[in-house]
């Protein structure tokens, strides 16, 4: 009896044994699962900042990469080859013990700017602020409204939490393991977080002309290139624009009272910030053809840019590393990049979906499925 005691307690003993291994080594393959795929995922965003910058680190082909992180190797490959804009098939591995664990994901990209309003770090969107979409090569944007909006692609999008209280006709997407905050309900279409950052390439200022000093009062500029240190423009000031102008601006470029800058219907304005702050509180800039492929404003600060024109705005802000606020009642008609954006107010984003990127401005690869997988 004493035997089979023994025998017994030993039988228990055993499985006892058996079943911490067993949990043990379960536990251990679900760490080393959540390992590699954390690994994976840091070798596609590696590969995605190559695709959008156009650059190698890693000595392979731009997209792909191989490297250890978390104890983890991981490689990532891309198919087709990088040509530039276009669609890609990037693959990633990586493994961690006798785990392994993948992703593939599909990018695109064209000059398109794919997003009504695209922020960096934090998004906010306050008040009565709407956001929708519309196609300017269709004809005007009250041409195509319905009821209360017009089309349904106003896309928005941060790396971080957005914040809304207000109607956004299109997927409003935060970064991963974040949230749309505030009335969710406001969003015609998904709210759920992105798999993936989104990156958005910074543009050196680089002007190519000496400078005029700083810039006041009222002007006319007839085509070419004009580079000035500040732009001080207040009262009725008005800057005329005729012809193709490129316009330059060190620093300071602040507008108020009712002064304007004009943009006369067939004429294109291209400016070039470099860094201060942006101030647009007066009449603001006036495209007179309503086109927004005609006003582009392209900024290098890492300042504030803050908007209160009385004017509705058409064109492009692409400012991805300034800390933009948008207040009162004036509509934007085009897009909006910057690192962070607050909009106050009963004005509205309508994001042109036939807006381009100016040439030398990389687009943002959007994400278009991903998929994991592994052992």
């Amino acid at each position: 009896m004493v035997i089979f005691a023994v025998l017994g307690l030993a039988a228990v003993s055993a499985a006892v044994v058996s079943t911490s291994l067993f949990r043990y080594g379960a536990a251990r393959g679900v760490h080393e699962a959540e390992r590699a795929f954390q690994a994976a995922s840091s070798g596609i965003d590696l590969a995605l900042y190559e695709l959008q910058e156009g650059v190698d680190l890693t000595g392979d082909e731009t997209g792909e990469v191989t490297g250890e992180i978390f104890g983890c190797s991981y490689a990532v490959t891309v198919a087709p080859a990088y040509t530039g804009k276009g669609e890609y098939t990037l693959t990633a591995s990586a493994r961690q013990g006798r785990t392994r664990s993948g992703i593939e994901v599909i990018v695109s990209s064209d000059r398109n700017v794919g997003y009504a309003i695209l922020a960096k770090e934090g998004l906010s969107l306050n008040g009565s602020f709407m956001v929708d979409s519309y196609d300017s090569r269709l004809g005007s944007y009250p041409s195509q409204v319905f009821g209360d909006h017009a089309k349904d692609g106003g896309d928005v999008s941060s790396n971080w939490n957005i914040l809304t209280s207000a109607p956004v006709w299109g997927d409003a997407r935060p970064g991963p393991t974040f949230q749309v905050l505030g009335d969710p309900s406001n969003v015609s279409g998904s709210t759920s977080p992105a798999p993936f950052p989104v990156t958005v390439r910074s543009i050196p200022y680089e002007p190519v002309s000496a400078s005029l000093g700083e810039y006041s009062g009222s002007s006319l500029l007839a085509g070419g290139v004009h580079r000035y240190s500040s732009l001080r423009m207040s009262s009725r000031d008005t800057l005329t624009i005729d012809g193709d102008v490129t316009l330059y601006v060190d620093g300071d470029f602040k507008m108020s009272g009712r002064a304007q800058i004009l943009v006369q219907t067939g004429a294109n304005l291209t400016i070039y910030h470099g860094s201060g702050d942006v101030s647009l509180t007066g009449a603001g800039i006036v495209n007179q053809e309503a086109s927004p492929a005609s006003v582009s404003f392209i900024s290098s600060t890492t300042g504030d840019f803050k908007y209160a024109g009385n004017s509705s705005f058409y064109g492009l802000v692409y400012a991805p590393e300034a800390a933009m606020t948008v207040v009162g009642n004036a509509d934007f008609h085009g897009a909006i990049v910057a690192r962070d954006a607050q909009f106050r107010g009963n004005g509205a984003v309508h994001y042109d979906e036939a807006l381009q990127l100016p040439e030398g401005l990389v687009p943002p690869f959007r994400l278009e499925s991903a998929y994991p997988s592994g052992d």
